[in-house]
């Protein structure tokens, strides 16, 4: 560690991560745009009113509509000076299928990547698309996110192994000049190919450890219901208990001590 930069203890991370949030649910609330809690930021609003103590990541969804909105109103324009939207629309080696809001008063020091994307203390918002009914065509979508999502592991993360780049070498060499946006940008198009708004079936398609995870019912996202979150109130489903019932069985059950662990996770702030 650098002896000479001033490191966020994990309260001051937690602290930071609310108050993007804040601004992010001022800023939609002024222009209209639908967002809800999601995972486990949803999970610690309804067991605990607030943030996990041990947990630091806060995420929520939004409607491809509305996170499309919201790219085009951010992405030339902050919300706030010091936050930052990071996507593959402003970072050739954006190396995610979602958004990072991020703080740039601060620098996460990143040690699985060698993207030198400068994110910050974040918050994470996740498109929600259509998906298709037909469970063969549900098959091949999921196909064919994972067949780009590997393509983008090849040069970016650093326990991709030599072995597995020589054996994709045309897709290693044409990352390399096309760089990793190129690919997200395509996972962007193909999840956007079931519309939002003509589909039963919607959820969290492009992100593929989290295909089929999340799927619900539209209408389930219909009904809304605000919940605390530490001193503010937020959009959710009204039926968190349904979702959150399948994402985590009891969850109002706290997990046993030992799983209550902080993460080993460093930011520092930049001057």
């Amino acid at each position: 560690m650098d002896q000479n930069k001033k490191y966020l203890t994990f309260e001051e991370f937690q602290i930071c991560a609310k108050n993007i949030l804040k601004e992010f649910k001022y800023f939609c609330e002024a222009n209209n745009l639908r967002y809800f809690l999601a995972y486990g930021t949803l999970l610690g609003a309804a067991r605990h009113g607030d943030i996990i103590p041990w947990d630091y990541d806060i995420d929520v969804q939004m409607p491809r509509e509305d996170f499309n909105k919201f790219l085009e109103l951010t992405n030339n324009n902050p919300i706030k000076p010091h936050l930052r939207t990071f996507s593959w629309l402003n970072e050739k080696r954006y190396y995610l299928p979602f958004v990072k809001l991020c703080d740039t008063k601060t620098r996460l020091v990143i040690t699985q990547t060698n993207a030198g994307v400068p994110l910050g203390v974040w918050v994470d918002i996740f498109p929600m698309d259509g998906i298709p009914d037909d469970k063969a065509e549900q098959e091949k979508h999921r196909s064919d996110f994972l067949c780009l999502a590997k393509k983008v592991s090849l040069t970016i993360y650093d326990n991709v192994t030599a072995k597995e780049k020589l054996r994709n070498l045309p897709d290693y060499i044409k990352l390399k000049v096309l760089k990793e946006a190129h690919y997200i940008s395509a996972l962007q198009e193909l999840a956007m190919k079931y519309p939002y708004s003509q589909c039963k079936i919607i959820g969290t398609s492009n992100v593929p450890n989290m295909f089929k995870r999340d799927w619900y019912c539209r209408a389930l996202y219909e009904k809304t219901t605000m919940l605390n979150f530490g001193e503010e109130k937020y959009l959710c489903v009204a039926d968190f208990d349904f979702m959150l019932t399948k994402l985590y069985g009891n969850y109002m059950q706290l997990p046993p001590e030992e799983d209550r662990k902080i993460p080993d996770l460093k930011a520092y702030y930049v001057d």
